[in-house]
């Protein structure tokens, strides 16, 4: 068996935003299923043997269905061998890629890939970070979170209620991605409601060699800081520094333009910004439940002198049960020349949530 071939790869709650929310709600899921072929197979450590469907590989995590079990998760590194009838494409640690279907192979611990014309190629487990379908629905590559949150402190007689929806579809060279964020802060009778809302859309194109190029749509609202409304649109690229079955660290930049509404004004605001994002996934295996994810993105602006805005986001979260989570929520926005006269320049906060994997 040659196993040259591995280094020549395949090429490469407010009311604005409701109506958007239960629209990709639906469409999440009015798409088909497929039915389990029952023609995969998938041998542990242990020896166990399971017939079913391989449904893919993400995250550490390696999605199994069978009739008996339906579609269960298991840890990459409890896999010995697997075995599969379709044809899937499989992304390596060094961004290097392969379409094709997986033979038995001649070791436990490896994938053998039959890429097709040529000889199979072997590669050792611990290279693989996803593994996707190709002949999969649009429903079995599309992931969902919903989160909801409470807090309250008895001594300000401060209530705060959130909810998150996050939603991804990964294709075969591209991840596209919706968040939708929602907070209600009531300070009581002295201090009011607060409303704030965001909504963004990212598209991601994975090229070779790890490079991404990137595009953006977002709409925020945050009376705190003074926006209204504020409508972005942008694109970039950027590159994965370094991704395995446990973790993920990225960076993109690139440029947006803005359009900013004022609170309790008609005043709208257009401007230019650059961005750069540090994206890190840490999503640890060997029973420890629970994954990472850190945001932090700059916008400094090119048409404002001495402006600039940064956002940074820290999210832990916890599998109490199958597919329930509970989780902590650390948020700080900042604007150093808020729109609206009087407007914060900074607004933080922890949050605790329960959420659902779907």
């Amino acid at each position: 068996m040659n196993n040259s071939q591995s280094d020549h790869p395949r090429s490469g709650s407010t009311p604005k935003f409701n109506i958007i929310w239960l629209a990709s709600l639906a469409l999440a899921f009015i798409s088909p299923t497929a039915a389990a072929q029952d023609e995969d197979v998938l041998i542990l450590r242990n020896g166990d043997r399971l017939t079913g469907e391989i449904r893919g590989l993400t995250r550490g995590n390696l999605a199994f269905n069978t009739d008996a079990t339906g579609t269960i998760q298991v840890e990459w590194i409890y896999v010995a061998e697997l075995i599969g009838s379709e044809t899937f494409d499989i992304e390596l640690a060094n961004g290097v890629r392969f379409l094709g279907f997986l033979r038995a192979p001649d070791e436990t611990g490896q994938l053998l890939i039959d890429v097709g014309g040529a000889e199979p190629v072997a590669i050792p487990f611990a290279r693989v970070v996803t593994m996707t379908e190709i002949e999969s629905t649009f429903r079995e590559r599309l992931e969902m979170d919903l989160d909801f949150g409470y807090d309250f402190t008895k001594s300000s007689d401060v209530e705060i209620l959130t909810l998150g929806f996050d939603m991804a579809y990964r294709a075969e060279v591209s991840i596209s991605s919706m968040r939708l964020d929602t907070k209600r802060t009531d300070r009581g009778e002295n201090g009011g409601l607060v409303d704030q809302a965001s909504l963004d859309f990212d598209y991601m194109r994975l090229l070779d060699d790890r490079w991404l190029a990137t595009g953006l749509v977002g709409f925020t609202s945050n009376s705190e800081l003074g926006i209204d409304l504020r409508t972005t649109v942008g694109g970039g690229g950027g590159r994965i520094f370094s991704q395995s079955g446990q973790h993920r660290i990225a960076w993109l930049a690139g440029l947006t333009r803005i359009q900013e509404q004022v609170v309790d004004s008609n005043e709208t605001n257009e401007s230019s910004e650059g961005f750069g994002t540090l994206l890190i996934d840490w999503f640890p295996s060997e029973g420890n439940d629970f994954d990472l994810s850190g945001r932090w993105s700059v916008y400094p602006s090119l048409t404002q002198s001495g402006r600039y805005r940064s956002e940074f986001d820290l999210d832990l979260k916890w599998e109490i049960f199958d597919d329930i989570t509970w989780g902590l929520s650390f948020y700080h926005d900042f604007d150093s020349n808020p729109p609206s006269t009087g407007a914060i320049r900074a607004d933080y906060g922890i949050l605790t949530t329960f959420g659902l994997e779907f």
